[in-house]
């Protein structure tokens, strides 16, 4: 951490979620859950920082993570403890990838392929 330094790393980091977001964020069935931080508070919308939250419409995001981690994909499902949060969009449980810094663009783009395809074959 100290060698690459925290801003180089928060900098890579909010690289690798853009390009997750942008990859997903027309994909018919995955509803992306927030949006990319803005600075002040005045937007009155929850903010995405760090990580990506979705879901996939018609599956549960435990089972759409089992199936996900099949093709090598780990991400998260659950409330990620942060039902509060995810009750202000109606939802009680979504998906989480979280991009770091030592990932590369082509596993943003692999899962990002891997999540679409689950979407056309099972989601509604």
């Amino acid at each position: 951490i100290e060698e690459t330094g925290r801003k180089e790393i928060a900098r890579r980091e909010k690289e690798l979620l853009e390009l997750a977001a942008e990859n997903l964020k027309n994909t018919e069935k995955v509803s992306l859950i927030g949006r990319p931080a803005e600075p002040g508070p005045e937007s009155g919308c929850p903010s995405r920082a760090g990580v990506i939250s979705f879901n996939i419409r018609g599956i549960h995001p435990y089972d759409a993570a089992s199936l996900l981690d099949k093709s090598g994909i780990a991400l998260r499902s659950g409330t990620h403890c942060a039902q509060p949060g995810l009750r202000s969009f109606s939802i009680e449980y979504a998906l989480r990838l979280s991009p770091a810094f030592y990932n590369t663009e082509d596993e943003i783009l692999f899962a990002c392929e891997k999540i679409r395809e689950l979407a056309e074959k099972f989601g509604k």
